[in-house]
């Protein structure tokens, strides 16, 4: 169920320079006529009938236009139109199925067309804005209220975990290369496992041997990969490769034994000698690095400049490298407060809640930014992750498919039953009931997460099974409580009135 209402569209444009520097976003007017519109047509029986549409905007002055039945639908298409500004409208063609021939022409106050083929007629529509009757939801007694506009006290960020190497505040910028070494003295010849976990994409050598190659997209997780090495007595050098895909940028290292104790018979080295002090604080995670970067190639993106190797990794002597100490990072919440929202600050790693919950309920409202120069998943890209484990997409999906990989679906899990994506730049709300899965005595799992979503006023998922996390969950420890993490994927989507409710 939506309401009805007149209102105005701000838009945000993405300007990046050449340079590795972070993305600016210069939120400006937006053309209005973008969105939804409702009216009539007459159909071939010669009867007046409801029509809706919704009008897309791209690059350049770009629209395509979504021809249906009525809002909110499966198997409601009628035709997809296409076109761009033209003087003071928007002129828009295309064909359908049948060989049906469908015009329209877009003004500041009306969306009028045609359409020919077997049967043939006109329409008119006028531009709606339809807004989810859960905004404003207040939360019941007993709720945990964890963003009221006012303070972000609740909340933390991934990057505040003892050991995370952040490069995104240390170096900044994105679709980058960055290279880390350090030293560690080993009082025997061992064998030991190296944890590791990225945001993005990692390489990495020891004593000039390659000891990993992942070129991913993903949330740095500590301990996401294994990976056994052979340490010699004395000092052993690791050089670490680490690219920027958008969004977080980082890196987790760690040395522990077969069972996953930290090594204790390893020191690093601090001012030309061997100390154990910073590993003993950091839980064993390797935090004194030297690094050099960052590198990028113009016009190519963080995936594409993996395999491309860098002075570094040459063992090139005029590569400059400074210091990079990471004792423990300050663990205030970084996301901007604005207008009684948190925008993402593109680059601060995802927020994360202080407390952990088991089963709940959760209302959480949402804007999208505006970008017509991007498309699929760098358009207002975002997530609700639930446990940190099991996210509901967050996107500007705004007149798709309705994709599992798209807003309001759930990752390789379930797309939802329709696409109830608002347009962007209007507020949207998830009310989610998350039941945690259920473990017997032995620890054995006996029954999966289950999840039921509600997106603007319409049940999109109705209690789906979510059998395991999804893409880049904070940790796979399904039988413990977990947070609720907000992703930062690089784009600034705004937040406001979330609070939860702990269910048994």
């Amino acid at each position: 169920m939506w309401v009805f209402t007149k209102t105005l569209l701000l838009f945000v444009i993405g300007l990046i320079g050449f340079s590795c520097a972070p993305e600016l976003y210069v939120e400006i007017e937006a053309d209005q006529r973008m969105g939804d519109w409702a009216g009539t047509r007459i159909n071939k029986e010669g009867r007046e009938v409801p029509m809706a549409a919704q009008l897309i905007a791209y690059k350049n002055g770009r629209f395509t236009a979504n021809l249906l039945t009525e809002f909110d639908k499966k198997d409601n298409h009628l035709a997809t139109i296409s076109g761009k500004v033209k003087g003071n409208e928007i002129q828009l063609i295309g064909s359908y199925k049948y060989g049906s021939r469908w015009k329209g022409i877009v003004t500041d106050s009306s969306f009028n067309g045609t359409y020919h083929g077997q049967s043939h007629g006109t329409f008119a529509l006028k531009r709606v804005t339809r807004l989810s009757p859960n905004l404003g939801k207040e939360a019941p007694e007993g709720a945990i209220v964890l963003f009221n506009g006012s303070n972000l006290d609740a909340w933390t960020h991934e990057s505040s975990v003892p050991g995370y190497i952040d490069l995104s505040k240390h170096v900044g910028g994105s679709e980058c290369a960055e290279y880390l070494k350090a030293k560690v003295w080993s009082y025997i010849d061992q064998d030991a496992i190296l944890e590791l976990g990225s945001n993005d994409g990692i390489a990495g050598w020891l004593n000039g041997e390659k000891i990993i190659s992942e070129n991913v997209l993903r949330r740095a997780s500590a301990g996401e990969e294994a990976v056994r090495v052979s340490l010699k007595s004395g000092w052993n050098q690791f050089l670490m490769k680490i690219v920027n895909a958008g969004g977080g940028w980082g890196m987790f290292a760690r040395l522990t034994d077969d069972d996953g104790n930290p090594l204790s018979t390893i020191s690093e080295y601090v001012d030309g000698v061997q100390s154990r002090d910073f590993l003993t604080k950091n839980d064993n995670y390797l935090t004194l690095w030297d690094m050099a970067g960052p590198y990028r190639i113009k016009g190519k993106n963080g995936r594409e400049i993996f395999d491309h190797p860098f002075p570094p990794e040459k063992n090139d002597s005029n590569v400059e490298w400074t210091k990079l100490d990471i004792h423990k990072l300050g663990d205030a919440a970084q996301w901007i407060i604005k207008n009684e929202a948190v925008e993402i600050k593109p680059g601060t790693s995802g927020m994360l809640t202080r407390q952990k919950f088991r089963n709940f309920t959760l209302h959480i409202e949402f804007r999208l930014p505006f970008m017509p120069n991007s498309n699929g998943q760098g358009r207002g890209n975002s997530g609700v992750y639930l446990q940190g484990r099991y996210e509901v997409q967050v996107l500007d999906s705004y007149g798709l498919e309705g994709k599992d990989n798209e807003c309001g679906g759930i990752y390789k899990v379930g797309a939802p039953a329709v696409n109830m994506c608002a347009p962007p730049m209007q507020w949207q709300s998830y009310d989610i009931d998350f039941t945690a899965p259920i473990f017997n005595k032995t620890g054995k799992k006996i029954i999966d997460a289950r999840v039921t979503v509600n997106h603007n006023g319409v049940i999109i998922h109705d209690n789906v099974v979510i059998p395991k996390p999804t893409g880049g969950a904070v940790n796979m420890n399904t039988d413990k409580p977990g947070v609720l993490l907000l992703q930062d994927h690089g784009n600034p989507v705004q937040y406001r009135n979330i609070w939860i409710v702990e269910n048994n």
